[in-house]
């Protein structure tokens, strides 16, 4: 911060003493040394460290116990695993986009981050967050999520997934190409 000289005052006073014919006392500001600066400055910065450290571990509580899906704006989850499965086939084509989540253009998680947001599940834009969501299931139904590292889909039935599948390839239909666990959102 710098200061303004030209806003900074200062005051004489003269006393009239006999003996000496005039004392002058100058009145100057308090300013702040370098020093008594750079202390102000230091504190500032750890108070907002603590702060950020406060919001992150707030934020890591507040992951750790979002096990279950989130309602979206607190509504609560509507539909079944045919009405997302029914949902989701209508993007069938829409091309891979890496960080997409819209009809323009989705990544795996986007994908499913948009589908399960329509029945007011509130799910996190990664694919290995979104794991953690759901309840685990053994024996799969239309509109489980289905996870593998790094890679979600939706399982629509008959041994098939919907999915947003890599870059040049658009959203589709098909078999499963490697092992995937089951979370049930709706």
């Amino acid at each position: 911060m710098r200061a303004n000289l030209l806003d900074e005052s200062t005051s004489t006073t003269v006393e009239k003493d006999s003996n000496w014919g005039g004392i002058e006392s100058l009145s100057v500001p308090t300013t702040k040394s370098q020093a008594e600066k750079d202390a102000e400055a230091r504190q500032a910065a750890q108070a907002a460290q603590a702060a950020e450290a406060s919001r992150r571990q707030s934020e890591a509580a507040s992951r750790s116990s979002q096990r279950l899906a989130v309602p979206v704006n607190d509504a609560p989850v509507t539909g079944t695993g045919q009405d997302v499965v029914n949902y989701a086939m209508q993007f069938q084509g829409v091309p891979y986009v890496f960080g997409g989540e819209s009809p323009s253009g989705f990544d795996c998680s986007g994908f499913t981050k948009y589908v399960f947001a329509h029945f007011g599940v509130a799910l996190p834009h990664s694919a290995d967050a979104q794991a953690g969501f759901g309840v685990p299931v053994s024996n799969p139904a239309p509109g489980d999520l289905m996870v593998a590292p790094g890679h979600v889909g939706i399982y629509v039935g008959n041994g098939f997934m919907i999915h947003a599948p890599a870059p040049g390839q658009t959203v589709k239909v098909q078999a499963p190409y490697q092992a995937f666990s089951y979370r049930r959102l709706v």
